[in-house]
């Protein structure tokens, strides 16, 4: 399975290095991040996904909403549910009782923006706060379910049919549970590159759009010093830094069906892990309608 994921990135990078003098525009719509842009003014867009992690046996299913009240102000607001589909892979399948996650509201403003023909520079910052009922995992923070605060900021460059977005941010818990997993702020950056591959030449907005994307997510996880001292003696970061460092890999494939809907799918898994020993992936699939 890594294997696969590995060739499937280095085919996605080749394509984009490969087309990117042909002159297109360009997608910034990242299935796994956000880009400085936001949606049209006075339009809703509604977003259903669904993740799955086979290591410990969560699926996910998330709704969130977007609004932009201006060219430079959205709101956003989620809701998570999720089930145990089993105890861990490969044990046997078992669906538990559903139950309610997370919810969240969000807001990003754009701060700044260079727009030309097929190109344009934006900048964007952003805050977010999540509320969880139970108990949150570094595991399950991964996933999207998480209790806190957050801000950041978000830079994206488009360039005819290629997209580069990076954003940084930081995560801040609040400990309302006594089973509590993430008791200390979490780090995030992410580096996203996005590819309009079909359409060639547009000939009206009805085609249908085949997108590729490569993404680079990474955490920086400081736990307190108590948590930090129950690491098991054999982690690979046990009594070197007082930080785990992860690093994830995204390929994705989405579609756009006549401007309005669109669906994504991506996998991904660690190339650099300091918190799990084991492999720890995540398959995400997700559906968005805009209503102009």
């Amino acid at each position: 399975m890594h294997s696969l994921h590995f060739i499937f990135s280095i085919l996605i990078i080749v394509v984009v290095m490969n087309t990117g003098t042909m002159r297109l525009l360009g997608q910034e719509l990242y299935p796994n991040t956000e880009a400085a842009s936001n949606s049209p003014k006075d339009v809703l867009r509604l977003r259903f996904a669904t993740m799955l992690m086979p290591t410990s046996g969560d699926a996910v299913f998330s709704a969130k909403g977007f609004y932009a009240v201006s060219d430079k102000l959205m709101f956003a607001s989620s809701i998570q549910a999720g089930v145990l589909l089993s105890n861990g892979f490969p044990t046997p399948f078992e669906v538990y009782e559903p139950r309610f996650r997370s919810m969240s509201v969000s807001a990003k403003y754009r701060l700044y923006s260079d727009d030309k023909p097929h190109q344009h520079i934006r900048f964007a910052a952003f805050a977010e706060y999540d509320f969880a009922p139970s108990g949150v995992t570094f595991a399950s923070y991964l996933g999207g379910i998480k209790n806190g605060a957050s801000a950041g900021a978000i830079g994206t460059v488009l360039l005819n049919k290629t997209a580069l977005s990076a954003s940084t941010s930081y995560f801040l818990p609040v400990n309302i549970a006594s089973t509590q997993g993430l008791d200390a702020g979490v780090f995030n950056y992410s580096l996203s590159l996005g590819h309009l591959l079909l359409p060639e030449r547009y000939t009206d907005y009805g085609e249908t759009n085949l997108n590729l994307y490569c993404e680079v997510l990474g955490y920086l996880y400081t736990p307190s010093a108590a948590r930090y001292h129950h690491v098991d003696a054999q982690h690979p970061a046990y009594n070197q830094t007082h930080y785990f460092h992860r690093i994830d890999i995204a390929p994705a494939v989405q579609l756009i069906f006549n401007s309005q809907a669109k669906l994504d799918f991506s996998i991904r898994t660690q190339i650099l892990d300091e918190y799990y020993t084991a492999r720890h992936w995540i398959a995400m699939l997700a559906f968005e309608w805009y209503f102009f």
